[in-house]
């Protein structure tokens, strides 16, 4: 229902009407004039003897004001609050008002509202059934129950320009990716080939080795990863021996060294660690292998088999993958770069949730390119880093060696 006061307004409603985003709406003029002749048109006369049940005995009522602007999503965002409950009205209660489209009401939005003003709401038939249409203007209220209120976009009031730039919808430069694309990649990732030259040890099997009740850390499986939780107090570590899992060696060497590599990430301090036995079962020295690096590992002489361990440091948190023993090349997980953008920063740190200030200068500007608009795509190129995913304050990083890129 759209009120205009001039023939001007009437055609700048009509206009806003096309732009609506919304299917299956009808536009009704009841002011001192009306639009485009297609548009049907109810003379001061007429609105005296009907009622909003005369127009559509189904469906939802807006009303239109000619002095306010209502943007291209407007009816849409209303009428999609229909879908979270059977209410009689919906409408903007916290909104943008006059000509310096200062925000009003802002702590209303998405909120049970008590009354809603018919110039910028959407009401069921319920609502305004009895009304006439002589009785209705854009200050009429409709009070009771059931009436929510939205945010405040999409709409200003007393705004005369054809745009209102701070009441369009907030902006999303970072749509994400259609998933017939993540579909189409996923389906390009090749099974992996069984190896017999590796030992793959999964994190879920080393959980299955508890540490010691005196010790505050604590084992748990995540699907085929080991969690591991510490609240040791600071500087403080502890070594946590996987006894039940003896690993001959001799099946496993490649030109004479042990070829060994823990996978995995975490908050934690943790120290992985390989321990030596000869053919009696005397210790060896240990050796200390770097999360997520591929070692090659010299062993002691006279060394039969080898043990593993963990060495957590203070408090944190670390989810252990597996351990890959042996092999000739490093066992690399099939995986996909899913690009978003034409634009790709390689950095050798980004920061974490675990590591705030590594390299923030470069979490800085890739939002700032992010506010202008610019999407780019972000990758920690590091040696001694696992492939994957993870996140930063909105930001997605994929993680991986040089190999990656080609």
């Amino acid at each position: 229902l759209a009120y205009a006061h001039s023939r001007q307004q009437a055609i700048r409603l009509e206009k806003m009407f096309q732009e609506q985003t919304i299917p299956n709406a009808e536009l009704v003029f009841l002011g001192e004039y009306s639009g485009n002749k297609k548009y049907t048109y109810i003379a001061k006369d007429e609105q005296k003897k009907m009622t909003c049940r005369d127009l559509c005995c189904d469906g939802l009522f807006a009303w239109w004001e000619g002095t306010d602007w209502y943007g291209p999503n407007y009816l849409l965002d209303l009428v999609l609050t229909w879908n979270y409950g059977n209410f009689r009205g919906a409408g903007k209660t916290a909104y943008f008002l006059g000509e310096d489209a200062r925000l009003t009401d802002i702590e209303t939005a998405y909120r049970p509202a008590s009354s809603l003003k018919l110039r910028r709401s959407v009401f069921s038939l319920e609502a305004l059934d009895g009304k006439r249409l002589f009785e209705l203007s854009g200050e009429t209220s409709i009070t009771g129950e059931r009436l929510m209120g939205t945010d405040a976009f999409q709409y200003c009031q007393e705004w005369s320009r054809e745009s209102c730039p701070a009441a369009e919808d907030l902006r999303l430069a970072d749509q994400g990716l259609p998933l017939h694309k993540i579909l189409s990649c996923a389906e390009e990732i090749k099974i992996p080939e069984e190896r017999g030259d590796i030992l793959r040890i999964p994190g879920s099997r080393l959980s299955q080795n508890r540490p010691s009740a005196k010790i505050p850390v604590t084992y748990s499986a995540n699907g085929p990863a080991l969690v591991i939780e510490s609240s040791l107090p600071e500087g403080r570590h502890e070594y946590i021996y996987h006894r039940d899992l003896k690993i001959e060696t001799a099946s496993w060497l490649t030109k004479g060294k042990l070829p060994v590599q823990f996978r995995g990430a975490g908050s934690l301090d943790l120290v992985c660690a390989v321990i030596c036995y000869d053919k009696q079962g005397k210790r060896l020295d240990p050796l200390y292998p770097k999360l997520n690096r591929r070692e090659l590992l010299t062993l002691p002489k006279g060394t039969e088999s080898v043990e593993l361990a963990f060495r957590p440091k203070g408090p944190g948190k670390a989810v252990v993958k597996d351990v890959i023993i042996g092999g000739e090349t490093e066992l690399i997980d099939h995986t996909c770069f899913l690009a978003r953008s034409d634009v790709l920063v390689l950095t050798n740190h980004y920061p974490s949730y675990d590591a705030l200030y590594r390299n923030m200068f470069v979490h800085k500007r890739v939002t700032s390119y992010r506010e202008s608009g610019k999407i780019c795509d972000v990758m920690r190129m590091y040696p001694y880093s696992k492939d994957g995913y993870r996140e930063f304050e909105g930001i997605n990083v994929t993680e991986g060696k040089g190999g990656k890129l080609l």
